[in-house]
């Protein structure tokens, strides 16, 4: 049984695979931390295209929380705004959606 099917099969249904669960999610986090830990004696953080790298993940995360955000007060609210311009964007990009 391979390691994605493990996950797959434990349901946390009982505590015997709640602690399969938890045994895996350990393994997982220190196989992670020793890597990073590699990486880090290797030099790759201080590499241009690892910080460029994690600049762009940076970018990608703030931009999701962000969203995250405002979807949040949009339902909070219960109000969505569209104005004709961005119908016609949307029709425009996506032609085949519509028809």
């Amino acid at each position: 049984m391979t390691r994605d099917e493990l996950l797959t099969s434990i349901t946390c249904s009982s505590q015997e695979d709640i602690l399969v669960a938890a045994a895996i999610y350990i393994e997982d986090w220190m196989d992670l931390a020793s890597r990073y830990q590699l990486g880090l004696e290797n030099g790759l953080a201080d590499e241009v295209e690892s910080r460029l790298l994690i600049e762009k993940a940076e970018r990608q995360i703030i931009v999701q929380r962000f969203l995250d955000r405002e979807m949040e007060l949009i339902a909070k609210n219960k109000k969505v705004v569209v104005d004709s311009y961005e119908v016609t964007d949307f029709y425009n990009a996506f032609p085949d959606c519509l028809s």
